[in-house]
């Protein structure tokens, strides 16, 4: 590290980002290396560098106000350094020693000018390679970098669409649901067979009822009648009856005549 040196101080605190504390970190450094005999900061403002403006107050340092530029924030050298570097080094013989603390910027030509005149140049290790090849020393302001992420363009992708909408069951007409429930109370009480509606095959000649068949109904048809002390009517209902019995198969539905034998059984209670 140099030392013993007499230094002229130049720090722009706007366009680096820089805190009171990195600031004064910096004015530490450049202390361990000799005496200030001269200091600038450029770009405090009372708003957000109250603390520096204090502290360059109260050691003499010269103060600027921030560059007149279009686009705030903007990490831009600040070209006044180097006219402010240029007129110390002429005017003051003492000083040896430059120290530069700004944002990057090709300091080539500004270096080797007073690399010539003997003066060592202190600057951060922010600048390009070809201007920190004429660097004596380093500085270590604290501030950490910033990593800025490629933007990525927009691409116009087609929205994913969106996944189909579970149909909900459609509600059935109440007609409906109590046919269907007489239909399954059918399948139930015959066993489960088919119910469907089919074409019915052409009608065969249906055999006559078997002699059972016609004497069990014969035998009904007395009880009705002795029942009801009347062996006409008997005798008519009972050739009626008997007669649908002849014309019905063996194996056919009878559900209906039964239903007219209980209806006359029911009457001849009461």
């Amino acid at each position: 590290m140099l030392q013993n040196r007499k230094i002229a101080l130049f720090v722009d605190v706007a366009n680096t980002s820089m805190t009171y504390t990195h600031y004064e970190t910096v004015v530490e450094q450049a202390e361990e290396m000799g005496e200030i005999l001269f200091g600038a900061v450029y770009g405090a403002t009372d708003k957000r560098h109250r603390a520096v403006l204090h502290h360059a107050n109260k050691r003499g340092f010269t103060l600027y106000m921030p560059l007149r530029l279009k686009k705030r924030g903007n990490k831009v050298f600040d070209h006044r350094i180097l006219v402010d570097a240029t007129e110390v080094v002429c005017s003051n013989p003492l000083v040896d020693t430059v120290v530069v603390v700004s944002a990057p910027h090709d300091m080539v030509h500004f270096y080797s000018f007073l690399r010539k005149r003997g003066i060592a140049v202190v600057a951060c290790d922010n600048a390009d390679e070809a201007s920190m090849a004429l660097v004596s020393e380093k500085i270590d302001t604290g501030v950490e970098p910033t990593l800025k992420l490629p933007i990525k363009k927009h691409s116009f992708k087609q929205a994913p669409t969106s996944a189909p909408k579970a149909t909900q069951p459609v509600a059935k007409n109440p007609s409906v649901q109590k046919t269907e429930a007489l239909l399954d109370e059918i399948r139930r009480l015959r066993g489960g067979a088919d119910v469907a509606v089919h074409v019915e095959p052409p009608v065969a000649p249906q055999p006559t009822p078997s002699g059972d068949i016609m004497a069990e109904t014969k035998s009904l048809m007395d009880k009705i009648a002795s029942l009801k002390g009347d062996q006409t009517a008997s005798s008519t209902t009972g050739a009626d009856l008997l007669g649908k019995v002849q014309q019905t198969p063996a194996d056919g539905n009878t559900d209906e005549l039964l239903d007219q034998i209980k209806k006359l059984l029911d009457l001849s209670e009461n």
